[in-house]
């Protein structure tokens, strides 16, 4: 491992084993010394779902589906279409796009979901894990149209981190009055 950083495999529960850094002042390193600050996982990863319980946007069925073993979706986070969901090595961070015909009439690839718990004991901003993400969107749909909604009501600095990362207002939504951001990746 580069700087000689000692990694282990640590139970996740659900069987699910994960690379966890042992000294946890940088962040990941690639064989080539850069950082890594995402990992790519599937919709219903066990640390992406147990992070997304916390976001404000997270939808408890009132039929208890998400809590019922015999249902096998349980753990999914997106609807239909192409998804990107994404974590920080350290399990702290969660971040997810989705490609798909948006009933708002957006269009674009969506974020659908950004949390931030703390990755790096917090010695990275949330704006510049957007930053980071943003190459995983470019790697996977190109220079596309970015955008996400708001809820102002739940959230503090009115969307703070993603206008530091370079996005801004172009309106809200007619039904739920979200602040939509959008940001036109090049």
């Amino acid at each position: 491992m580069p700087h000689g950083r000692v990694m282990e495999r640590r139970p996740l529960g659900d069987g699910v084993r994960e690379l966890v850094m042992l000294d946890k002042k940088h962040p990941y390193q690639d064989l080539f010394g850069n950082d890594v600050f995402w990992v790519v996982v599937k919709d219903g990863h066990p640390v992406l779902f147990d992070v997304y319980k916390r976001h404000y946007s997270f939808y408890e069925y009132k039929d208890g589906r998400r809590d019922n073993p015999a249902y096998p979706q349980r753990k999914l986070i997106f609807g239909p279409g192409q998804k990107l969901p994404m974590i920080t090595p350290d399990g702290k961070a969660i971040i997810g796009y989705r490609n798909f015909f948006d009933a708002s009439e957006q269009v674009g690839v969506n974020c659908n979901f950004f949390r931030n718990e703390g990755a790096f004991d917090r010695k990275i901003l949330s704006s510049k894990l957007l930053l980071e993400s943003e190459g995983f969107v470019r790697g996977k749909w190109g220079n596309v149209r970015l955008y996400t909604y708001v809820n102002t009501g739940q959230v503090n600095g009115d969307g703070l981190c993603f206008k530091r990362a370079g996005w801004s207002k172009c309106g809200r939504t007619k039904t739920r009055d979200l602040l939509i951001l959008e940001k036109h990746l090049t």
